[in-house]
């Protein structure tokens, strides 16, 4: 979040890198930056020489954030939103609904802190992922369903903290059961971790447990 220059209210930027004396503005304050921008004009004498004239540009420099373009609706803090909807807290989307809490996703749905995605829908924490549909704390599983606490899983299905592992179902911790018995431990996980969200409010990340 950064400060409007002109207004003060808040600005939502989709980077945190920005030089500390840098300026912003919400993107729908280009109109009164515009006209403030042209009721100051450079004057004589700061155009004189390089060393003024760039100090007096760099003084009208303002990094505009909050942009939210295209068909898009429903967008709450946000920064880089594009044909999207029912967007809230995330940044560089487009073509996307029903989000928060995620960055870099292209023409996906139903998304919770979700970084790096692509025609996916019902995730929550998966990182780098493409055509993924169910899946929990992930982190680089592409074209697969069903994933739990995986990592580098391609073309898989109802799979629980599995790792490297390509074409494959029913696996946890890539030991492979029949469907059957996969089914009730994955039921029996499942109700542990939801146990362990009603006590404690939290589970692991997958980012935690393979120290990415």
């Amino acid at each position: 979040e950064k400060k409007s220059a002109l207004s003060g209210q808040n600005v939502i930027v989709s980077r945190p890198d920005f030089a500390p004396r840098s300026k912003f503005i919400s993107n729908d304050e280009m109109a009164a930056y515009g006209a403030k921008i042209k009721s100051l004009p450079l004057n004589i004498n700061q155009i004189k020489d390089l060393d003024s004239l760039l100090e007096a540009v760099g003084e009208n420099f303002y990094y505009s954030g909050s942009q939210i373009t295209g068909n898009s609706s429903h967008v709450i803090e946000s920064d880089n939103v594009i044909d999207s909807q029912v967007i809230y807290r995330s940044a560089q989307i487009w073509g996307c609904k029903f989000m928060a809490y995620c960055s870099m996703c292209r023409m996906a749905e139903f998304l919770f802190g979700v970084n790096w995605c692509s025609t996916s829908k019902y995730l929550v924490n998966a990182y780098e992922t493409y055509k993924q549909t169910r899946c929990m704390e992930t982190l680089n599983v592409w074209s697969s369903s069903d994933i739990y606490y995986s990592v580098g899983l391609e073309g898989c299905s109802d799979c629980l903290f599995s790792f490297n592992r390509k074409h494959e179902r029913n696996l946890i911790g890539n030991v492979q059961f029949d469907k059957s018995e996969y089914a009730e431990y994955k039921k029996r996980l499942l109700s542990q971790m939801c146990d362990r969200l009603k006590s404690r409010g939290e589970l692991p990340s997958i980012i935690d447990i393979v120290g990415a």
